[in-house]
């Protein structure tokens, strides 16, 4: 019962280092009880059960926001929440099965070897078409600017690894009796950090200065979903352009599906769109349905300063069940053939980067943003700076925003460029390398959010 217990108090404490309590310090001691009741546990099999326990508390804590959809999918969205919360789970119930094997085999090891095996899971998890980097415990750092400069040198799995190192010192000791490792654990955090600040002390701003004008629409997702309002989406968005363009931004930024139709198959809101690029002077990136052939994307459109379609977009990595079905045939039907779920979007697994001429843009849609493989290999490929376009008008004021932001800070470091997240209800914000958040915008407002950003 006392290691049940522990475990419990694990999740709790994880929930507690993210968003939106975001007490970022307690992620070094939050899984102290759950190591220490691996390390009591009797058997293999009591090791995993604890492990299944805190999974299950933290990942329903960490993703409680997915029951927002519940006013769209009904009890659908209460069941994925459980069923997405259990799975998760059972990543840190094979942790901890794979910790106790490790310290009845290995234990002079532990130190080393506990901290490898959680990241490890932790990237495991991630991989796939139905990967989840939700609860990374690397972006509970977020907020702790010293610490993150650290994932410009081993990503936010390198600070995953951080965390649990000194969790597992602690918990070593503690369970020992004896302050030893700890110390150790100390000393390494200690020089981490002191990384950290001569990073951000050190640096320096340079580059080519880039104005940017963000449009949050704040469009409410009902009305997103009726299209007899689509034409007006664009009209409201299009009043925010106009007031942007007064302070000559080079590039305006609307998010993702901004335009709610085809934008280049229905000609009122083309040449709307096209008339107002053209009155203006800076180039336009406008988050649209675009649809080729048989098969629509949701993509990015870039478009020159005369309103000529330069470059696109297509998201890679779709959302399983929001916007294509697996298992189509049989999930349709369970959701009583909705229209909503009619027709799935396609991914393009080579999008190209954006050439506006004046720099190359890479770009994240939606929940792309919280996998580093995707920024960074749109970094590879020329881009100077990263747009993160998203609609979470889905999630209201919910947690998910600010785990997207957290996310997009982390992108900043990792790959040392500047992130633009364009959001239609928000959080929109600026993010500069170092990932502080230059500008930002509170979210459920229409407004634009204006700033520079520097690119080499």
């Amino acid at each position: 019962m006392i290691n049940l217990i522990l475990s419990f108090v694990s999740g709790l404490l994880l929930i507690l280092a993210f968003p939106k309590f975001c007490v970022y310090p307690l992620a070094y001691v939050a899984l102290v009880p759950l190591l220490i009741s691996i390390k009591r546990a009797r058997s293999i099999f009591g090791s995993v059960i604890c492990g299944a326990l805190s999974g299950i508390v933290f990942f329903a804590g960490v993703l409680f926001w997915i029951n927002t959809l519940s006013k769209w999918a009904g009890v659908w969205a209460v069941i994925a929440w459980i069923v997405l919360a259990i799975c998760q789970s059972l990543f840190i119930a094979a942790f901890a099965g794979i910790s106790k094997y490790v310290s009845i085999k290995f234990n002079k090891l532990e130190l080393i070897l506990i901290p490898f095996i959680w990241t490890t899971v932790e990237w495991i998890r991630s991989l796939g078409p139905y990967g989840v980097t939700g609860g990374g415990l690397g972006y509970s750092q977020a907020g702790c600017l010293p610490v993150l400069q650290l994932a410009g040198i081993a990503g936010v799995y390198g600070i995953t690894f951080l965390v649990i190192f000194f969790n597992e010192a602690l918990a070593e000791d503690l369970f020992a009796r004896k302050p030893r490792k700890i110390f150790l654990a100390i000393l390494v955090l200690a020089v981490v950090i002191g990384f950290g600040y001569y990073r951000l002390h050190t640096f320096k701003v340079s580059g080519k200065a880039i104005n940017v004008a963000v449009i949050q629409g704040n469009i409410s997702q009902d009305t997103k979903l009726d299209y007899k309002y689509a034409f007006d989406i664009v009209s409201s968005q299009e009043a925010l352009s106009r007031k942007a363009l007064l302070s000559t931004p080079d590039i305006v930024i609307w998010p993702e599906t901004a335009v709610t139709t085809y934008l280049f198959d229905v000609e009122p809101i083309h040449s709307k769109i096209v008339n107002m690029i053209a009155g203006g002077n800076a180039f336009f990136l406008i988050g649209t349905p675009y649809r080729e052939n048989d098969k629509i994307y949701n993509s990015v459109a870039a478009f020159a300063k005369d309103g000529r379609l330069i470059g696109r977009y297509d998201k890679q990595r779709l959302v399983p069940f929001g916007e294509y079905l697996p298992l189509r045939p049989i999930s349709y039907k369970l959701l009583g053939e909705d229209p909503l779920y009619a027709k799935d979007y396609n991914s393009n697994p080579k999008p190209k980067v954006i050439d506006l001429g004046i720099t190359k843009a890479g770009v994240a849609i939606c929940f792309e943003s919280t996998f580093p493989y995707l920024v960074r290999d749109q970094v590879r490929r020329g881009a100077k700076f990263i747009l993160v376009a998203t609609n979470d008008a889905w999630f209201f004021d919910s947690a998910a925003l600010y785990q997207h932001i957290q996310a997009a800070q982390m992108r900043a470091v990792e790959n040392h460029i500047y992130v633009v997240q364009a959001a239609n209800t928000g959080i929109s914000a600026i993010i500069d390398p170092l990932g502080r958040v230059v500008k930002r915008t509170k979210s459920e407002q229409a407004c634009v959010l204006s700033g520079r950003i520097y690119v080499h």
